[in-house]
């Protein structure tokens, strides 16, 4: 009851502070991203972020009256700066895995995507047996990896892993790696930039999976959450989440299909 208690006086707090403050005091929610993923945080020709995560929390900060700093690192660093305190959340597609959620709490699912595996044209593989000996691009510590684990154990074979910071697309398209996983909403963004003669979708894995924003575990973060649960919500339910998915990816992606 008292800790009830407490997260509804800090919420009100900080809907005060969001909404009501002067410009100057507005609270100012910050936003990681690694900035290098397509169609959910890259970076234009000006220099500025862009994509997908970007107008979801620019809306999301603009319901609630608060500003919003988006900070630029690689993902494997994006996580450790919400256990600190320097983020309030990341904005990177993140899975809310079981591991996850031992340190952090998400918000509600806001993106529902299946796992890929992509590659040149010249590369063939049928099943996923005849992945073996193949080299993956892969994000360290990530689902990408967890499904890359799943596809030797379940199949008894063995790939040779190469991690990224990033989407590993460009080292696929030059023939550095055989394959990279990837999501569907990427796949389909990297065909349409590269073209269908440089990159292709080698195997689709059928396994979908949601994305969260995750939270610390205070009083403060367990406020933010409801906050954005709240936003996420009302945005699917006037279509605000789904306009902002087709402009980026010509499909709405903020529900199961």
């Amino acid at each position: 009851m008292k800790k009830t208690a407490l997260v509804l006086s800090v919420l009100a707090v900080f809907f005060a502070s969001c909404a009501y403050g002067a410009p100057s005091e507005k609270r100012t929610l910050r936003v990681g991203m690694d900035g290098s993923t397509s169609g959910f945080s890259v970076l234009n020709d000006k220099g500025e972020l862009e994509g997908f995560e970007v107008d979801v929390w620019r809306e999301i900060a603009k319901r609630n009256g608060c500003e919003v700093k988006f900070e630029q690192m690689p993902f494997s660093s994006l996580l450790g700066m919400i256990s600190d305190g320097r983020l309030d959340t990341v904005a990177n597609t993140l899975a809310p895995t079981e591991k996850r959620k031992e340190t952090y709490n998400f918000s509600i699912p806001y993106l529902y995507d299946e796992q890929n595996l992509m590659s040149a044209p010249s590369v063939q593989a049928k099943t996923f047996k005849d992945l073996d000996g193949m080299s993956i691009g892969m994000v360290p510590g990530s689902v990408d990896e967890e499904f890359v684990e799943k596809i030797q154990r379940e199949n008894n074979i063995t790939v040779k892993k190469v991690y990224f910071d990033d989407t590993a697309i460009q080292d696929v398209v030059m023939g550095k790696v055989d394959a990279c996983v990837q999501s569907q909403t990427i796949a389909i963004e990297a065909i349409q930039r590269f073209g269908a003669d440089k990159i292709k979708v080698l195997i689709g894995s059928g396994i979908y999976f949601e994305s969260a924003y995750p939270f610390a575990k205070t009083p403060e973060g367990d406020a933010l959450r409801e906050m954005t649960d709240k936003t996420l919500t009302a945005m699917k339910e006037d279509g605000t989440l789904k306009s902002i998915s087709e402009k980026w990816f010509d499909f709405d992606f903020t529900v199961k299909h």
